[in-house]
């Protein structure tokens, strides 16, 4: 997953799967994101994750979800 992340050439990233994974793998996810390159990791969903930057989830502020992605792709408004 990190050698896919790191080919795609994009400092975001955005973890997708079931709360019970996340509690099994999404800590040591986001550590092997960042160390491939990622500077900005949502997670999708509300799981309390160490590292995360932010969530994607209904009721989530998107304007400021898509603030902060255009800020870790240094995209100019």
């Amino acid at each position: 997953m990190a050698a896919a992340f790191r080919e795609a050439g994009t400092p975001v990233a955005v973890l997708c799967s079931t709360d019970a994974l996340y509690a099994e793998r999404a800590e040591a996810t986001v550590a092997a994101l960042r160390a491939a390159g990622a500077r900005h990791v949502l997670l999708a969903g509300n799981a309390d994750v160490p590292g995360v930057d932010g969530h994607l989830a209904a009721g989530c502020d998107a304007l400021e979800v898509i603030g902060s992605v255009h800020a870790a792709l240094e995209v100019q408004e």
